[in-house]
C-alpha cells in the first residue's frame, strides 16, 4: 500500500539558523532553510535525527562553529564542536562522538592543545558539552605574538532541541 508509511531508517535534516552576538548566540529559527542566514555574524548549521538507538530514544547531531577574523575581516581560522545525543523525551541519556575540529585556517594560526573538554553530568532534562582550544596567531620574523582561546559550548536539551554559544578568550 503506497499510502502506508512506514518509518524504518529514515534520517530527517532540520536546519536551524542562529543569530549570535560575540560569545551569546540569541535567537533560534527552526526550519529555516539552509544557508537563508543574513549577511553579518549570522551563521547556518543543521540538526540531523537518527533512528531511536533503544526503545523509546531519539539520537541528534548538534554543531557549533566559532568564525575568527582578522582586524581587517578575513577568516582567521573557523573552530568546530559536534556531537551526537540522545534523549528518552524527559532527560538526555548519551552524548556520543564529541569532534572539534580548525579549519579554513591562515598561515598565521598556530593550533593548541584542547584545554578544556568537558559533558555535564546525565540523566538531566539538559546538558552541556563544550570543547575550549589554544591558538596562537604567529608572525615570520617575530614569532608567536599572540594566544586565543576559542570554544564552543553545546547545550542539548531532552526535546531534541540545542544551541551553540561560542566565542574566545584571551585568558585559558
Amino acid at each position: 500500500m503506497k499510502n502506508t508509511a512506514v518509518r524504518t531508517a529514515a534520517t530527517v535534516t532540520i536546519s536551524i539558523a542562529f543569530f549570535s552576538t560575540a560569545a551569546v548566540q540569541g535567537q533560534v529559527a527552526l526550519a529555516a532553510p539552509a544557508g537563508s542566514a543574513q549577511p553579518g555574524n549570522a551563521t547556518s548549521v543543521s540538526v540531523v535525527e537518527q533512528v531511536p538507538n533503544q526503545a523509546g530514544q531519539r539520537c541528534f547531531e548538534a554543531t557549533g562553529t566559532h568564525h575568527a577574523k582578522t582586524l581587517i575581516g578575513n577568516t582567521f581560522y573557523k573552530f568546530t564542536h559536534s556531537a551526537e545525543f540522545c534523549t528518552d523525551g524527559t532527560n538526555v541519556v548519551g552524548v556520543e562522538n564529541r569532534e572539534h575540529r580548525f579549519t579554513d585556517a591562515s598561515a598565521f594560526a598556530s593550533f593548541g592543545d584542547v584545554i578544556e573538554d568537558s559533558v555535564g553530568r546525565m540523566p538531566a532534562p539538559e546538558v552541556t558539552s563544550i570543547k575550549k582550544a589554544r591558538v596562537d596567531n604567529c608572525v615570520p620574523v617575530k614569532g608567536c605574538i599572540s594566544s586565543k582561546y576559542p570554544f564552543v559550548r553545546l547545550t542539548l536539551r531532552a526535546d531534541g532541541t540545542w544551541f551553540a554559544t561560542t566565542g574566545e578568550s584571551e585568558e585559558s
